[in-house]
């Protein structure tokens, strides 16, 4: 009897043994797959943050391109009008420089008209002098010629 009992022992002790095995060999095992899931989860979540991040870059990255090309086409226009400016304003100064040549030669052409008209109308106050000095001569001559 005190052998089977023993027997009993032995298989009682081998059976919660074999539980005992069981229970931490299903705890390893729930523990491992936790930590795989929370590994794959944790993967998972860095691949999605990795990937966020990604877009959030590549659409900052956009964004940048975007405003760059609007600053680069703000500034294409500046030029634009800035070389219209440049253009209206030395057609301008070309139709000035233009009109004060035009003024200079008609007051050129002016001066020129009155020299010559000074110069005519000298000439006759000499010619009118002299046919004056002339006919005065003259008449004293003849008075002359009349007293004797």
């Amino acid at each position: 009897e005190e052998a089977v009992d023993e027997a009993e022992r032995e298989e009682g002790t081998k059976a919660r043994l074999a539980r005992k095995l069981a229970l931490e060999t299903a705890r390893t095992t729930a523990m491992a797959e936790k930590k795989e899931r929370a590994e794959a989860l944790r993967t998972e979540t860095q691949r999605a943050v990795a990937q966020r991040m990604s877009d959030v870059a590549s659409s900052k990255r956009q964004m940048v391109q975007e405003a760059q090309d609007e600053i680069e086409e703000w500034k294409a226009m500046g030029r634009r009008e800035e070389q219209r400016r440049l253009v209206r304003s030395a057609s301008s100064r070309e139709r000035a420089l233009e009109s004060h040549a035009n003024a200079a030669r008609a007051k050129g052409e002016m001066m020129r008209q009155r020299q010559i008209e000074a110069q005519t109308t000298s000439r006759a106050a000499r010619l009118q002098t002299a046919q004056s000095v002339y006919e005065r001569e003259a008449w004293e001559r003849e008075n002359q010629a009349r007293v004797q």
